[in-house]
């Protein structure tokens, strides 16, 4: 599981310092302005927006720890999945596809009912914007303990059942 979380955290740190290099070869270095927020797509809601206007490259880096932790906790969590479900496709599909269908309702019962609530889904809470629902600190880490939680249990028994 320690090594599941640590491929999981290292291949997605690792692709987005990659893309955080290139595009600071390409693209000039302008500090963004609070101004163009409608252009950038960073409000002030957003999840750690104060520190996108005020210090970019540490938004970049906490950002990117975010991420990694995130994916690092859903690489055990599909770890853990192994051990309710038996075929190996079923284990690399059907987490996703549940996570899919979870962002969907998330967002539909937003719009259906008209609320502005906090998004409760991986994939809202990957990104540096939001479109319907936005991202809390505190729900991301009820999240990551969810899976955690879950991901020990389903491991420990993954152990029990390899030693008998």
């Amino acid at each position: 599981a320690a090594v599941t979380f640590a491929s999981g955290f290292i291949v997605t740190a690792s692709a987005l310092l990659l893309n955080m290099l290139v595009l600071a070869a390409i693209l000039p270095s302008a500090v963004p302005l609070y101004e163009e927020y409608n252009i950038i797509g960073v409000f002030t809601e957003s999840l750690f927006s104060e520190l996108f206007y005020r210090f970019p490259i540490v938004y970049v880096c906490v950002y990117t720890m975010l991420d990694s932790c995130l994916m690092g906790t859903w690489a055990v969590f599909v770890l853990g999945c192994s051990c309710i479900l038996s075929n190996r496709v079923s284990v690399m599909v059907l987490p996703y596809l549940g996570l899919l269908g979870w962002q969907y309702l998330n967002t539909w019962l937003c719009l259906m009912f008209d609320i502005s609530a906090p998004s409760f889904n991986l994939i809202d809470d990957m990104q540096g914007t939001f479109y319907f629902v936005k991202s809390e600190l505190i729900l991301v880490a009820l999240q990551i303990a969810l899976m955690l939680g879950f991901s020990v249990i389903s491991c420990r028994l993954l152990s029990n059942r390899d030693v008998t």
